[in-house]
């Protein structure tokens, strides 16, 4: 399935790699099931995605679902520019930016 935002990851799917904080400490291991008490602590410890297996079909389904609003260039330029110095091209950068521009677009309100 690959990367996943925490929020489409549910209870009994595989992990792929592992799961770890910001500083680098191990939360899950590569291999583990994630149960609903490690997607608390991933959501506590700033986890924004996981990899997990899966067909593909589901997983493009997920982000269809995921992207179900259009993000307009203006926002999603001024994002980049936040992120100006980070590797874009990280998938969970990829997904701090996604999100910021979907704040930038809502007025700074929190998406859902």
């Amino acid at each position: 399935m690959g990367l996943l935002r925490l929020e489409q990851a549910r209870p009994g799917m595989q992990l792929t790699s592992d799961v770890v904080d910001r500083n680098g400490q191990l939360l899950a291991k590569a291999g583990n099931e994630l149960t609903e008490k490690e997607l608390r602590l991933f959501k506590i410890w700033g986890v924004q995605g996981v990899n997990v297996a899966g067909d593909d079909d589901a997983n493009q389904q997920l982000q269809n679902t995921a992207q179900d609003s259009v993000i307009e260039p203006r926002h999603a330029a001024a994002a980049r520019e936040l992120f100006r110095h980070c590797d874009l091209d990280h998938p969970v950068v990829a997904l701090l930016l996604e999100e910021c521009a979907r704040r930038i677009a809502g007025g700074g309100k929190h998406a859902t």
